[in-house]
């Protein structure tokens, strides 16, 4: 997708002009998405993900599912601290931080936020996006 700007960019601003994107469309096509999920491009994703999610809309406006890295044999040192990292952050804080009803970070993958709540914050931000161009991640 273009951005208006040839960088440097950050995620944030990438989502942004997504952000724009979505808006753009849905006005061209006059609909309305109900969810945006966050995956990246290298990831393996469960044919369930989908599903899941969308039925999460109906209680949440943020779901984040486990995301397990595999390792990979090629790459022992980068393979072996994503796997570290994720499994425990997805199997272990995740799962007690929702237990204990506090605030749940997006790992930025395996994650569906509801249209409306994006909507929300974007009217609330001053340039009128949903993600804050400051964060560098």
């Amino acid at each position: 997708m273009p951005h208006d700007r040839d960088g440097p960019t950050t995620k944030a601003d990438c989502l942004n002009r997504l952000y724009e994107a979505i808006e753009t469309d849905e006005k061209r096509g006059g609909f309305r998405f109900r969810l945006v999920v966050l995956q990246d491009a290298e990831d393996v994703v469960d044919p369930a993900a989908l599903p899941l999610l969308d039925a999460a809309m109906n209680v949440a406006d943020f779901v984040q599912i486990p995301v397990l890295p595999e390792p990979q044999q090629a790459s022992r040192f980068v393979g072996s601290h994503y796997c570290e990292e994720f499994a425990e952050s997805h199997g272990k804080a995740l799962v007690v931080r929702q237990a204990l009803g506090a605030s749940l970070p997006a790992a930025g993958v395996g994650c569906a936020f509801s249209r409306d709540v994006l909507g929300r914050i974007a009217r609330s931000m001053p340039g009128g996006t949903p993600f804050s161009v400051e964060s560098l991640t």
